[in-house]
């Protein structure tokens, strides 16, 4: 039932049928393509989306490739699977520090030509030159070179366990803000940890995984989707409705997680946990708890046509976050585009509440 209030105005031509049918190719073209979709869609979010395209093509093709590569890690003991224990919570990333390495030196030029960080970006090119260089000689990287050098293992470390101290004496011994230094090692992990996801999702897809977070990398999750009706006549569903997937922030994989309960908190009071949606794109929806005061956005693929490009929908749900943002409420995971405020301008004009929506 829906409560009589303001709804959002209209957030732009097109329907969901158009948005997603460019996104239906895989990979690094149908990642463009969706951008390119939402730019179309909605025209004040083409500098935004401008801003990320380089970046997260790049992240896809790195993707493709680490899952070519992926290791294949030890499936879990079903009781610490049980206990909420994610697959990569006991892998040592010092064993894949050539990859990661790879990642980083590929990503930095693009960090600072998107992102006008170029001088940053040339201090831990700098760093990691001397890095490779103390290596070629046979040195320890740890202790032998005479300049700072990024550990990319303790710090995608810290990045994955949300630790700020390594990233903070990183920072200052490098010159480079902790954030800065966070941004390029998180973009840097990001597409080594999606292609072992990819590569090896399926080995333990089939596991009941209860926990709002991720069960290969303990991130959690950007957004969630509906899945479309299997059985069309709507048995065993809850409402008639689709199942639910959360759709993780580093690795991108997905799983599937009950839909009367907050992922974040895990709270299952109906009376603390609202649904917000614009009367002109039901499909795109706010999921809020009182409980814990954080959001999560969520995609209804029961009004949408073809398969969406996963890594490109945050970023066209900006609005929502914006509205969120505006009621007290936290994203469960911190995206980029969310903590870059000028990036927002063109979505942050004034607009009425969108209408809650009961489940």
């Amino acid at each position: 039932m829906q409560h009589d209030t303001d709804t959002m105005p209209g957030t732009g031509s097109g329907t969901a049928h158009e948005a997603d049918a460019a996104g239906r190719a895989a990979g690094p073209e149908g990642l463009v393509a969706a951008l390119a979709a939402i730019k179309q869609r909605r025209p004040a979010y083409g500098a935004l989306v401008d801003l990320f395209t380089d970046l997260l093509r790049e992240q896809a093709v790195l993707a493709e490739t680490f899952a070519a590569e992926a290791p294949t890690p030890e499936l879990p003991d079903p009781e610490r699977w049980r206990q909420g224990v994610f697959l990569l919570a006991d892998v040592d990333l010092s064993a894949h520090a050539e990859p990661l390495g790879r990642a980083f030196d590929a990503l930095l030029p693009v960090l600072g030509a998107s992102f006008g960080l170029e001088r940053e970006m040339d201090v831990l090119r700098a760093a990691r030159a001397g890095q490779q260089e103390s290596a070629a000689k046979g040195g320890s990287t740890a202790t032998d070179a005479t300049a700072p050098q990024p550990d990319l293992p303790l710090l995608a470390h810290a990045c994955l366990d949300g630790h700020a101290k390594p990233l903070e004496d990183a920072g200052a011994a490098l010159g480079v803000e902790p954030s800065t230094l966070a941004l390029a090692v998180r973009s840097a992990l990001a597409p080594v940890l999606a292609g072992w996801a990819r590569a090896n999702g399926p080995r333990f897809a089939a596991r009941n995984w209860t926990q709002g977070y991720c069960p290969f990398c303990g991130s959690p999750p950007a957004v969630a989707t509906l899945s479309r009706i299997e059985n069309p006549r709507g048995e065993n569903l809850v409402g008639g409705g689709g199942k639910k997937h959360l759709h993780c922030s580093l690795c991108g994989h997905e799983w599937a997680f009950r839909r009367d309960a907050c992922p974040a908190c895990g709270n299952t009071d109906h009376d603390r946990r609202e649904v917000l949606f614009a009367e002109d794109a039901r499909h795109e929806r706010i999921e809020a708890c009182s409980a814990c005061s954080s959001y999560l956005l969520c995609v209804d693929l029961r009004e949408v046509d073809g398969d969406l490009s996963m890594e490109a929908v945050p970023l066209g749900l900006v609005h929502l976050d914006v509205i969120a943002r505006e009621k007290a409420l936290a994203p469960m995971a911190v995206m980029p585009w969310t903590v870059l405020d000028p990036a927002l301008d063109p979505v942050l004009d004034p607009a009425p509440d969108p209408a809650p929506d009961e489940k």
